[in-house]
């Protein structure tokens, strides 16, 4: 499964090709194909995104990401967000 931003839709269907291209790949030199079971497939999941006050993308991509590691965002920062 792939999960990713609205913004991201291009991104994961490609992702999907692909993951379903190689495992058609692998089966074949495997001996073994199952295109119909649910194993076999990928799927993709798109999820709105975060948007801060103003309505602005709120990410990496826009400069104004939180991190998680405290040695990228301070911990007065972090708390800061709401």
């Amino acid at each position: 499964m792939i999960l990713g931003g609205s913004d991201q839709w291009g991104n994961i269907t490609a992702g999907i090709d692909m993951i379903s291209k190689r495992r058609t790949v692998e089966q074949e030199d495997n001996g073994v194909l199952k295109n119909d079971d649910i194993e076999s497939k990928a799927f993709g999941i798109t999820i709105p995104l975060l948007l801060t006050s103003t309505g602005e993308k709120f990410g990496k991509s826009a400069g104004n990401a939180i991190w998680l590691d405290e040695s990228m965002t301070s911990v007065f920062d972090f708390y800061q967000v709401k």
